[in-house]
């Protein structure tokens, strides 16, 4: 994938976060309109990070 493609794809990853985010803090008022699908991209990118981190430092570890 080119570098735009993939810079794309992360904006719109992020921006889906944040939505996410969004929702945990202004739920509707009965609380039930919490993006779920949001919610698991956002928990799939922060795994994501974590893991680029650990092979990040792992790498000059070793």
């Amino acid at each position: 994938m080119s570098p735009a493609f993939d810079a794309l794809d992360r904006l719109q990853t992020t921006a889906t976060c944040f939505r996410a985010v969004e929702s945990l803090m202004l739920p509707s008022v009965d609380g039930h309109l919490i993006d779920r699908e949001a919610l698991a991209m956002l928990i799939g990118f922060l795994n994501a990070e974590h893991d680029k981190a650990l092979a990040a430092l792992s790498a000059l570890t070793l």
